[in-house]
């Protein structure tokens, strides 16, 4: 298995309120879903 990539910009500042960290936790997850069902080779800017 392989170790996740560390960001390369991490976030400014971490959430505080909750309802801003369930919205960036659903961004993250729509993202996930999204290279699950395309693959990360689709993406813009990959190189081959």
């Amino acid at each position: 298995m392989m170790d996740p990539v560390p960001p390369a910009h991490p976030l400014r500042r971490a959430p505080v309120q909750q309802r801003s960290a369930d919205r960036l936790a659903r961004i993250l997850d729509a993202c996930a879903e999204l290279l699950d069902e395309t693959g990360s080779s689709t993406r813009p800017g990959t190189r081959t």
